[in-house]
């Protein structure tokens, strides 16, 4: 494989490689895994926000155990946010090195004549 110095060579051979027939992206389930992360961060943030306005406002609880019972669910709230999204940012992260590793690998192999 042949590299290329120019910059607008090397722009249109990544993209004829991202369309070519039958290419498949590697890490298929932790890419699947990465996606749910993305979209359940929020989603568990969110509901636990609700859970914890409910805890606030229904429940039968002194206020002073409500508003901690709030506190603490907003709190997990924040931290399961940022759980979920550094665990698919930690995976992305390994696909990048994955990904460079390959690159120096293919560059390290002499071409043949």
């Amino acid at each position: 494989m042949s590299r290329s110095k120019n910059p607008d060579q090397a722009a249109e051979d990544a993209q004829y490689k991202r369309r070519m027939p039958g290419r498949r992206r590697p890490y298929r389930s932790l890419r699947i895994l990465t996606k749910i992360y993305d979209i359940a961060a929020p989603l568990v943030a969110i509901i636990l926000i609700i859970v914890a306005v409910v805890t606030l406002v229904a429940s039968g609880a002194p206020l002073a155990a409500r508003v901690g019972s709030f506190l603490m669910l907003l709190m997990f709230a924040g931290v399961y946010y940022l759980f979920l999204k550094a665990a698919a940012q930690a995976i992305y992260l390994l696909f990048d090195i994955a990904s460079d590793v390959r690159r120096l690998v293919e560059a390290s192999v002499p071409e043949e004549k």
